[in-house]
């Protein structure tokens, strides 16, 4: 979602104590089966609230600052919160980056932010700049009804990439997109290996990554190389989501899609990449200036 500069108006009625109507509250499959890992474990929620930079005054009431019911807004932040932290293993060589890059990166303490539940329905999540308030990440309804905790903590590392990158909005899209304005980005390409697990540093050179490429690289790393916790209803839509938004929303095709082994060398000229998975399929081919690339998307 692009970055907004909110008018005083707007700015008013988004002040601490104003807040309105809370999401439904709705029973999601992924979140219920993360939660019995951690188990509304009271250490990480109070770590976490400080380090993603979530405040009482804006998710407490409705949207369930001490609660542990899974069903409520701030517990299934916390499930993304817990994924982004311990979901993905200590690997030599494989997952793009490490989950202290990830978690380093979505986070609204390291990078000036907060985290903000708003009652709307017109995207996953949008970033704000800061005027009389700090800049914020809006998670909104959709990134909690019928939307896995891993789906969620990609929309974390998305708009933080807003943050880190303020004005950088979303460019047209690739011919074939399934989206109906502008909502794709760049691939900035780097291969396995060129940036040290642990050394990922949003802003720094050679480290920028558009909002769909670290989100993408986030749900294939999680899909692919999960701790063995991480259940199937969590991983597996992680997958298909990456290779959706790759086919959907990435203006030049880096020869690579989630399934396949991540690049050691720069992408050939032409690439035919089928995905597998458990999930009913559908076939979709683009053609990104001559890169032609076919890749098989489970269907959710």
């Amino acid at each position: 979602m692009r970055w907004f500069a909110p008018s005083l108006s707007a700015l008013l009625l988004l002040a601490p104590g104003l807040a309105g109507a809370v999401c439904d509250n709705t029973r999601e499959t992924g979140d219920d089966d993360v939660w019995v890992v951690h188990n509304c474990w009271g250490d990480f929620r109070t770590w976490s609230r400080d380090y993603f930079n979530l405040q009482e005054d804006h998710w407490d009431g409705g949207w369930g600052w001490t609660s542990c019911d899974s069903t409520r807004a701030f517990p299934k932040m916390f499930n993304a919160e817990y994924l982004l932290t311990y979901g993905l293993l200590d690997h030599s060589l494989g997952p793009w980056h490490s989950d202290t890059d990830y978690r380093t990166w979505a986070s609204g303490t390291v990078h000036g932010f907060r985290y903000e539940p708003e009652d709307d329905d017109d995207a996953f999540a949008s970033a704000f700049a800061g005027f009389w308030n700090t800049d914020r990440v809006e998670m909104k309804c959709p990134s909690f009804n019928s939307r896995s905790p891993g789906l969620r903590a990609g929309t974390m590392v998305h708009e933080a990439s807003h943050v880190t990158y303020w004005r950088w909005s979303h460019q047209s899209n690739p011919p074939g997109s399934n989206c109906s304005e502008d909502c794709s980005d760049d691939w900035f390409w780097h291969d396995l290996g060129n940036i040290a697990y642990g050394k990922l540093r949003a802003g720094q050179s050679g480290h920028k990554h558009s909002m769909t490429q670290i989100q993408i690289e986030f749900l294939c790393d999680l899909a692919e190389f999960h701790e063995p916790w991480v259940p199937f209803s969590v991983h597996n839509p992680a997958r298909s989501e990456a290779n959706s938004r790759m086919i959907n929303r990435i203006r030049n095709f880096p020869g690579w899609t989630c399934g396949n082994a991540r690049p050691l060398h720069a992408p050939i000229a032409w690439s035919a990449i089928t995905v597998a998975s458990a999930l009913p399929l559908a076939t979709v081919t683009r053609n990104w200036g001559g890169v032609i690339a076919s890749v098989t998307l489970a269907l959710l």
